[in-house]
């Protein structure tokens, strides 16, 4: 894969889409943490137009992920588009949606780790007794992987 350079804090999301539009023709991308005016959302819109195979969206609220299919679906009829809630922090929750992304396709090709957590207290602990930062940006996103 090429580098450019010139990539700074002012490059587009649509600029780097463009000079990676090879590498994303014809892939599987899952991005997580996907909601309507999110980032995760510009990326999705930023890549749909250079013909993604299949387009994973994935949420905490399957609700946000959903709108985003939607409203997708009626500019870019050329990309399947699915969704699946996940919520990062809950193991539980990570094995159902890797299960049903193992369902919708043999392989990911791109992962965008998008979600994350903010504003919980100092010192917040996950159902399983494990710090909820850790969990959700850490542990569970490395189980994604391997379930």
């Amino acid at each position: 894969m090429a580098r450019q350079a010139s990539f700074n804090e002012q490059t587009s999301a649509i600029e780097v889409a463009e000079f990676y539009r090879s590498e994303i023709r014809g892939k599987t991308i899952v991005v997580t943490g996907v909601s309507l005016n999110g980032l995760g959302s510009a990326f999705c819109k930023a890549i749909s137009q250079y013909g993604p195979r299949l387009l994973i969206i994935t949420g905490r609220d399957i609700q946000r992920p959903r709108a985003v299919a939607q409203f997708f679906n009626a500019q870019y009829a050329g990309v399947e588009i699915a969704t699946v809630q996940i919520d990062l922090s809950q193991s539980d929750s990570v094995k159902k949606a890797a299960s049903e992304i193992k369902n919708l396709c043999t392989r990911v090709d791109i992962l965008v780790n998008n979600a994350g957590v903010m504003c919980f207290p100092r010192h917040c602990l996950t159902d399983e007794d494990v710090e909820i930062h850790l969990q959700s940006t850490i542990l569970d996103t490395f189980c994604s992987l391997n379930y």
